[in-house]
């Protein structure tokens, strides 16, 4: 027969188990590069330790990538909707801000 205890302790065995499993999938590397592809191509990779701002013009528009304190963004974009920009900030490896209108991609590399 099953008592209180045992439900408690096999309750936490199966917690921590979850917890294990799950751990890596909230633990993000820093990331080292951002990667901006336009229309399919590389535009450029650039070390996100070195500040600095990349003018990105398109056929469709125009943005800015930001590269400052360790984090990417885009800023100043044409695009109508400015989805690119609510992204945010992106530091960690897989971060991705993607700009449509433009064909343009912000993705952080660990490379």
């Amino acid at each position: 027969m099953v008592k209180k205890g045992d439900i408690a302790v096999i309750s936490a065995i199966a917690f921590l188990a979850a917890m294990l499993f799950l751990l890596p999938f909230f633990r993000k590397s820093p990331g080292k590069t951002v990667k901006v592809t336009v229309n399919n191509k590389v535009f450029g990779t650039y070390s996100l330790n070195d500040d600095r701002t990349v003018k990105i013009s398109t056929e469709n528009g125009r943005t800015t990538l930001v590269i400052k304190n360790g984090a990417a963004y885009f800023e100043g974009s044409t695009c109508p909707d400015k989805l690119c920009e609510k992204m945010g900030k992106l530091s960690s490896v897989g971060d991705t801000a993607v700009c449509l209108p433009l064909k343009t991609v912000a993705e952080v590399t660990g490379q």
